[in-house]
């Protein structure tokens, strides 16, 4: 089990209970595809002094939608999704619908997607934080003959905002100076940065959060701050180098 333990003084708790403040939750993942979004994890929709961010690392499943495209604002519905696990793939079936069966005999690191189907989808990885249910947490197109390996990585974002998000939905920038052309609009967020933290040599991680001060984590190696305007895509999709050109530079 994987845990990230998030501490708050009392008057910020207050704060942003009134302003109607969320914690927002992605999860890293590599793959090389430059389609690849990031979707949002987990939203906790009351703050308290103390939260946590917790997941199994090796409780994976794979996902196909009937969506073929993931648009900002957009919140992107699984259709079919199967327990998988690192070195597996999902290959699709013709019967439609996006369903199929999981193999042995992937690439090694990966959780995979082959489609001969003739008919695109959308696929990606699936994970439960905490209690709630699974979600996703990337999409990326598949084509009727294609396959895409994607690498979960044990890394996790988080940020604050008061626009109304939720898991699955896709927003490119936490600050919402990107335009959005559906459901909703991240018209307000706050705080000075968002965290990116590394859990890869470790199962727990303690961090904490001031209002006026932001994220405080020892400075520890471990912790990276970004501000709330950069590409959400050039921090959680690792290794995508057509991802290049972000917004603004590493903070903190």
């Amino acid at each position: 089990m994987k845990q990230i333990s998030i501490t708050m003084d009392c008057v910020s708790v207050s704060a942003y209970n009134r302003s109607g403040v969320q914690l927002i939750i992605w999860k890293s993942v590599g793959n090389s595809d430059a389609a690849t979004k990031p979707l949002i994890w987990s939203v906790l929709q009351t703050i308290s002094q103390t939260m946590y961010v917790r997941y199994t690392s090796t409780s994976i499943s794979a996902y196909t939608s009937t969506s073929a495209d993931v648009q900002p604002g957009t919140v992107t519905q699984p259709a079919f999704s199967a327990p998988i696990a690192i070195g597996q793939i999902l290959v699709l079936s013709k019967n439609g619908g996006g369903s199929g069966d999981v193999q042995g005999g992937g690439p090694a690191g990966a959780v995979s997607v082959q489609n001969s189907t003739g008919t695109e989808y959308l696929c990606g990885l699936m994970q439960a934080q905490g209690s709630n249910d699974l979600a996703p947490y990337c999409a990326v197109p598949i084509y009727g003959a294609g396959q895409e390996s994607l690498y979960p990585v044990d890394k996790v974002l988080l940020g604050f905002s008061s626009a109304a998000l939720e898991p699955g939905e896709y927003v490119p920038f936490l600050d919402g100076s990107a335009p959005i052309t559906s459901r909703s609009s991240v018209d307000s967020s706050v705080g000075t940065t968002m965290l990116l933290i590394d859990l890869t040599s470790a199962d727990t991680r303690s961090v904490s959060y001031d209002i006026n001060t932001g994220w405080s984590w020892g400075q520890n190696a471990w912790g990276t701050a970004y501000s709330s305007d950069i590409k959400l895509a050039a921090i959680l999709i690792e290794g995508d180098c057509g991802l290049a050109g972000t917004k603004a530079d590493v903070v903190g």
